[in-house]
């Protein structure tokens, strides 16, 4: 899964299985491939989802309440656009993994009823194919702009049975 923050790779089997899922998950982390026919299908799937979520309120309702909350900021962007899905294809995915899937700045959980030592092991034995980079790119989203004030959108959907409100605002920094 992936957000504008962070992506998560997972897996989960019984403890037998560790080997095997591990050697996957470092698979993935470290060379994932990318085939050609399986980034044409999830653009294919993309795009449907994509008309599916529009057709629905709360996603109407959340991608406005994003639009009005963070402005002009990548946060505004509540999903993709037919135009952003079209720039996916399999050279722009392993450039844009190799700049960014590091070991060094990846964080690894592990659960389950093998022993800690046991789980060290395993990981380093699976993970042991994957190199650090160099550098690691500096994050390039600034936080977001403060509001001045409040602000309203309106999505109007004629013919729709179900009306959604939203309301949010920017989370209380520690201090």
């Amino acid at each position: 899964s992936a957000t504008p923050d962070h992506v998560v790779l997972a897996a989960d089997g019984l403890a037998e299985k560790a080997d095997a899922l591990l050697a996957l998950l470092a698979e993935t982390a470290s060379a994932p491939s990318f085939p050609e026919a399986e980034v044409a299908l999830r653009k294919e799937n993309m795009l449907e989802e994509l008309k599916v979520r529009r057709s629905e309120p709360r996603w109407l309702a959340e991608a406005a309440l994003h639009r009005a909350l963070y402005g002009e900021h990548p946060y505004a962007v509540y999903g993709p656009s037919e135009a952003s899905i079209a720039l996916i294809d399999r050279a722009a995915l392993l450039r844009l993994h190799r700049k960014l899937f590091a070991p060094q700045n990846a964080v690894l959980a592990a659960v389950g009823s093998l022993p800690a030592a046991e789980f060290r092991a395993k990981l380093e034995a699976a993970f042991s194919v994957w190199s650090a980079t160099l550098e690691l790119p500096v994050p390039p989203m600034p936080p977001p702009a403060a509001r001045a004030g409040r602000a309203l959108a309106f999505v109007e959907r004629p013919g729709s049975s179900q009306s959604v409100f939203a309301l949010g605002r920017f989370a209380a920094k520690e201090s």
